[in-house]
């Protein structure tokens, strides 16, 4: 895996339990949660409305499309890099997950 981060890696911040991790980015009231517990990742653009990717099967539901600007792409992209890099070892489910979030953020070239 490459990440390439933006701008905004020096804003962001990391927290992780046993069934889900999540990143903040402040400057932009965003977020992702990865939880390889339900197979689900969660994106909320600047305090907007939560869209759901599913990782596998438990989560079916895909809101790709909801993702649509250049910002929301760009932010997104940097709160999974920053994910996959910081949880990297983290578990044995964790690490399942990672290649996951990365083929999501292939979508977004």
């Amino acid at each position: 895996m490459s990440l390439q981060y933006n701008n905004y890696t020096n804003k962001l911040r990391f927290t992780a339990g046993p069934a889900a991790a999540h990143v903040y980015d402040d400057s932009t009231n965003s977020k992702i949660s990865i939880d390889w517990s339900f197979d689900g990742l969660y994106y909320q653009y600047n305090n907007g409305p939560w869209i759901t990717l599913s990782l596998g099967p438990k989560t079916t539901t895909n809101e790709l499309d909801k993702i649509n600007t250049p910002e929301m792409k760009s932010v997104f992209k940097s709160l999974c890099f920053y994910g996959i890099e910081n949880l990297q070892g983290y578990s044995g489910n964790s690490d399942k997950a990672l290649p996951k979030v990365y083929n999501l953020t292939e979508l977004f070239v």
